[in-house]
């Protein structure tokens, strides 16, 4: 985690990176320390991708009452290594279903109201938003967002068939890597 954080403070400094647009994505390993950069350095990293990773239990145990940080949590229906409540193998474990997580990544956000949608070739994507009335608030503050006042996002995506891998465009019908693009051009 140390490295991680210092490694991207000093990237902001030495290359003038914008602090409050400071992203991370993970795949598989990697995605599981997405979700612990999320909850620990989310002052640093604004926006997190995880990519067939869950939540550790020993992060789970530990978890925030409150965030503002983003995240984008992407599922293969058949991944074997994440826990779901869809298919029953969060029943198993102690590790957290990620069904459970993505509504965790959401309400410690303040977002409340979502909406899915079909994407690709009948996978599913949920955006969740803030309340009409915190929706308002953030409209009524003027000039630029700062850094605790920036909107968050928290999404996640389902994949139709898919495994513990990258999704593939030709397979799913989603450009994963436009989607990631678009999410953090939200934030």
């Amino acid at each position: 985690m140390g490295f991680l954080v210092a490694l991207a403070k000093y990237l902001q400094k030495e290359y003038k990176l914008d602090h409050d647009r400071t992203f991370a994505v993970g795949f598989s390993n990697g995605a599981f320390m997405i979700h612990r950069l999320a909850m620990e350095a989310g002052k640093t990293f604004s926006a997190c991708v995880s990519v067939a990773g869950f939540m550790p239990e020993s992060i789970w145990n530990k978890r925030n009452k409150k965030n503002h940080v983003s995240f984008f949590q992407i599922t293969g229906e058949f991944d074997d290594v994440v826990p779901k409540h869809s298919d029953g193998s969060a029943a198993y474990t102690k590790i957290p279903a990620i069904e459970d997580v993505i509504l965790y990544w959401a309400f410690s956000n303040k977002l409340y109201a979502s909406e899915t949608a079909p994407i690709g070739k009948d996978s599913l994507i949920t955006r969740w938003t803030y309340a009409d009335e915190d929706r308002q608030e953030l409209k009524s503050r003027s000039g630029h967002f700062s850094r605790s006042s920036r909107p968050v996002h928290v999404w996640s995506l389902f994949i139709k068939d898919g495994r513990h891998s990258w999704p593939e465009k030709r397979i799913s019908g989603i450009d994963i890597n436009s989607l990631i693009l678009d999410f953090f051009d939200e934030n």
